[in-house]
């Protein structure tokens, strides 16, 4: 997704300044601004993204959790007690 909203803004900027210097009236002007907002709100949009992705925790892998012997919910691998049920957890 954030590949689409960078070649959006990238094509946003680049066409508002080829229409901004080919502008023949003050309309031509104004629309070659908005496609330059739409750029940049494009940017705004594609750094928010990647923020947004970068604090998702990451998925449970089979190197970092294991299933509780109780409850089988996952809880790290060097938990000493699960956190969902409280079962002692035996170090393997």
């Amino acid at each position: 997704m954030r590949i689409l909203f960078f070649i959006v803004a990238m094509f946003a900027i680049a066409w508002s300044g080829l229409a901004f210097l080919s502008a023949t009236s003050a309309m031509h002007e104004i629309a070659a601004m908005v496609l330059g907002l739409i750029g940049v709100v494009s940017l705004i949009g594609a750094a928010l993204l990647e923020a947004v992705n970068a604090l998702q925790p990451e998925k449970p892998t089979e190197q970092t959790h294991v299933r509780c012997p109780d409850c089988r919910e996952l809880v790290l691998h060097d938990a000493r007690k699960c956190k969902h049920c409280g079962c002692t957890l035996i170090p393997q």
